[in-house]
């Protein structure tokens, strides 16, 4: 690793630290630690590493792969309602010369957008009855004069029940949110230099998650992410003659379901379209599957399946998607741990 990603290390992940440990003039001793406790609480971050593999037997020195992928990412939550954020992701191989190589850091920023609890036409439509139904009431109570023993219980009865319509909430529905990330990439990798001649890369993609209502499906999560991003290089090819990619678009849909406490499984499914500075485009896709389970705070385990490549045939027309096969897919495991 160059000292240049030593200092971007140093940069993304101590910095947050060192500042939140920083002393403020003018401040007791109490205010520093409440304020550090502050700026803590709005530092979030995941580190994981994972071990991947094909399926080919490891004697098959020519096709069998074994790597190694380290990431790791640091968020900072404003107080003004974005977060700000940064990601790296090291590669090695642990087969052959076993080299190993660091993607381009990737900065970025996301702003909510919508964020409210979902409601159900059924229970609106039954506080809005319960509403008219008292209104009604105190109308008719005001008109009478004189109120039998009768009509003094009907009423008292309704207004327990425009008090229990006050206090009723209507959480059926679920969650749903809405944000807006936009990301930059920063061209320090060995590949972004050397070979394609990358400038930078900048994405843009809302992220609509939904929480579906824990009275119907508890632990069921819908994610669909779709997003564009556009690149700059110095040249249209790379430096093996192959086209550089002028812009992308893609469609993320995640489905996560928690089986029970602390077990969870999720499926990852990526479709990408991608042109060349000449206009050509291939398309790729992604299936990923996945168990989790926490075992202590902050810590998981995972274990998956994925397949990804073109999403056409070598003849261009048929299509080439598939859930598994044999010489395409890879197994992996790992553990992360979120702070």
């Amino acid at each position: 690793m160059t000292k240049n990603f030593a200092k971007l290390l140093c940069i993304l992940f101590i910095g947050p630290a060192l500042m939140a440990s920083a002393p403020v003039k003018g401040m007791s001793a109490t205010q520093k630690d409440k304020a550090r406790e502050a700026l803590l609480e709005k530092i979030s971050g995941t580190l994981a590493t994972t071990f991947q593999t094909n399926l080919y037997e490891f004697s098959d020195e020519a096709n069998k792969t074994f790597n190694n992928v380290t990431s790791g990412s640091i968020n900072f939550r404003s107080e003004y309602g974005f977060t700000a954020g940064a990601a790296i992701v090291i590669d090695k191989n642990l087969r052959d010369e076993r080299k190993q190589s660091v993607r381009d850091p990737i900065l970025s920023i996301s702003i909510p957008i919508i964020g409210a609890n979902v409601q159900t036409d059924i229970e609106n439509l039954k506080d809005s009855n319960a509403q008219k139904d008292i209104k009604k009431l105190k109308n008719k109570y005001k008109k009478t004069k004189t109120k039998s023993k009768k009509q003094t219980a009907k009423a008292k009865k309704d207004k327990n029940k425009k008090k229990t319509a006050k206090k009723k909430t209507t959480s059926s529905g679920g969650t749903f949110t809405l944000s807006l990330r936009s990301s930059l990439a920063l061209p320090f990798s060995d590949r972004s230099k050397k070979e394609t001649n990358l400038r930078t890369a900048v994405s843009l993609s809302p992220v609509a998650v939904y929480s579906v209502d824990p009275n119907y499906i508890p632990g069921l999560i819908l994610i669909f992410r779709p997003g564009v991003r556009v690149y700059s290089h110095e040249f249209k090819v790379d430096t093996s003659g192959r086209s550089n990619t002028s812009y992308s678009m893609n469609a993320r849909f995640i489905i996560s379901y928690s089986i029970i406490d602390n077990l969870s499984i999720s499926f990852d499914n990526i479709y990408a379209r991608a042109w060349t500075y000449d206009s050509n485009y291939n398309d790729q896709f992604s299936f990923d599957q996945s168990l989790s389970y926490s075992f202590m705070k902050g810590f998981s385990v995972y274990a998956g399946h994925a397949i990804g490549g073109s999403a056409l045939d070598v003849n261009g027309q048929d299509s080439n998607l598939k859930a598994f096969d044999s010489r395409e897919s890879e197994v992996y495991t790992g553990i992360s741990y979120r702070f």
